[in-house]
């Protein structure tokens, strides 16, 4: 199978990789097929034969889909224009149209994209099979990431606020980078010490990761020049990304013997929370080259930040003694969830009723120690605190 067409002597047309094609032909086709063994089943079955009917219509739509994609995708280059042609339309554009070319830092490594002036989404070329004469052609065009590298360097070094002299104001940068590394390292350590310290250890280590994005805040707007979130791979400036995602993770995290009867009284101030994170950071990205990626980055921040700083607020901050309860153990057991990171146990306690909810056995997470340490019928002791926020937390503790 060609991946690649002569069209004539200045024209080269590119299709996907031959994986991809292979994979989406076969795939799509396999796909299609399905309606007819979930065609005769819908027949066959009285009762769930519509939904049958409907799931390998949907299946087949998704093949067809791929088939498609397949076989019309295609990129053409030469006489002075690109085309690009997806599933459902068909573009072209001058070359003088063409800025130039960014590295886009994904999920699974970094590939190339062309930018193209008045189109918001850039042409990612990584998935055509290319040839010498398109990186002949691609290598006259300018690398948009390292010329917002000089142009950042050359604000640097003309800023007078950062020192007296050019040499001064490039280490300034320095600094910056040196600051950034610290602030993570603290944060990091912070994060630990909510995991693994005593009481007060952890409400010290929580208020440190609390303040981290702050810190963040006051350094981006104070020194735009000098640090920088979801920076491109080429950027110099410091980034603070790390302190952030180690704040919201820490604090995540930092709830694991508490829990909580319900959310439903904390949902609002992580709401509000949230909202205030992701106007508060919007700025700083807004100029960002790749502003779609670094805003579901800011959202996924400031979602997890949110949930784990109310949580910890709620739960760190309640100083009542709070109420006791020794109940029975029904039932132990465990659950097993399988990720990339390999294989996953949570442990769960089943109590009879007890305190002020009675509607059902109570399910309670422990540790490994724990778990293995009781048994069925045991005595356990149960603390209820009301939450310094309202939500109403337990956790187990040894009885007297």
């Amino acid at each position: 199978m060609n991946s690649i067409e002569r069209v004539d002597a200045t024209r080269h047309e590119y299709l996907l990789k031959p994986g991809q094609r292979v994979v989406g032909m076969v795939l799509g086709t396999v796909m299609i097929a399905a309606i007819i063994p979930l065609w005769y089943l819908a027949k066959t079955d009285v009762n769930g034969g519509m939904a049958l009917l409907i799931a390998g219509m949907s299946v087949s739509v998704c093949g067809a889909y791929l088939l498609a994609r397949a076989v019309r995708t295609r990129l053409t280059i030469g006489s002075g224009q690109i085309e690009v042609r997806s599933l459902l339309s068909e573009r072209t554009f001058d070359q003088s149209a063409i800025e130039g070319w960014r590295t886009i830092a994904g999920r699974y490594g970094s590939y190339r994209v062309l930018c193209v002036k008045g189109l918001v989404n850039p042409i990612t070329i990584s998935e055509f099979a290319t040839d010498d004469a398109f990186e002949a052609w691609f290598g006259e065009l300018p690398d948009l990431d390292e010329r917002d590298r000089k142009a950042l360097l050359e604000q640097i070094e003309g800023d007078q606020e950062l020192g007296a002299t050019p040499e001064e104001r490039r280490s300034a940068l320095t600094t910056a980078v040196v600051w950034s590394v610290a602030l993570t390292v603290i944060t990091g350590a912070a994060a630990a010490g909510t995991l693994w310290g005593g009481a007060q250890v952890r409400s010290g280590c929580a208020v440190a990761l609390w303040l981290a994005p702050v810190v963040v805040l006051l350094l981006l707007y104070r020194s735009p020049l000098l640090y920088a979130v979801f920076k491109a791979k080429k950027d110099p400036r410091a980034e603070l990304l790390w302190p952030l995602m180690i704040s919201a993770a820490g604090l995540s995290l930092s709830n694991q013997g508490a829990n909580m009867v319900s959310w439903s009284p904390l949902l609002m101030w992580m709401a509000l929370a949230a909202a205030a994170m992701i106007l508060a950071f919007y700025g700083p990205i807004r100029g960002s080259v790749q502003f779609s990626r670094a805003l579901i980055g800011l959202i996924v921040f400031s979602v997890f930040y949110s949930w784990g700083a109310v949580t910890s607020v709620d739960v760190l901050g309640d100083e009542s003694a709070g109420t006791i309860y020794t109940i029975h153990v029904v039932q132990k057991y465990e659950h097993v969830s399988h990720g990339r990171g390999g294989q996953t146990t949570t442990y769960y306690l089943k109590t009879e009723p007890w305190g002020p909810y009675e509607e059902s056995i109570q399910s309670i997470k422990v540790g490994p120690e724990t778990y293995g340490a009781t048994n069925e019928g045991d005595l356990i002791c149960i603390r209820l605190r009301p939450g310094l926020l309202r939500g109403p937390w337990y956790e187990m503790e040894p009885c007297n």
